[in-house]
């Protein structure tokens, strides 16, 4: 069996674990992180969103 080990928990490794699932891979995944509460999207951080010319 397959196994993949992701490190980082954040939005970027979630995505990771998502993708590969979704792509079809079945083996065992394990998510590494110090995060306190599960992964979750952050909002983009560009000056074009700081300056309000950005719509989410």
């Amino acid at each position: 069996m397959e196994r993949i080990v992701v490190t980082g928990a954040g939005q970027a490794g979630a995505s990771l674990v998502a993708k590969l699932r979704a792509g079809g891979f079945d083996g065992k995944i394990t998510l590494i992180g110090q995060e306190a509460v599960p992964p979750y999207q952050r909002p983009p951080l560009s000056k074009a969103y700081l300056l309000g010319d950005l719509a989410l």
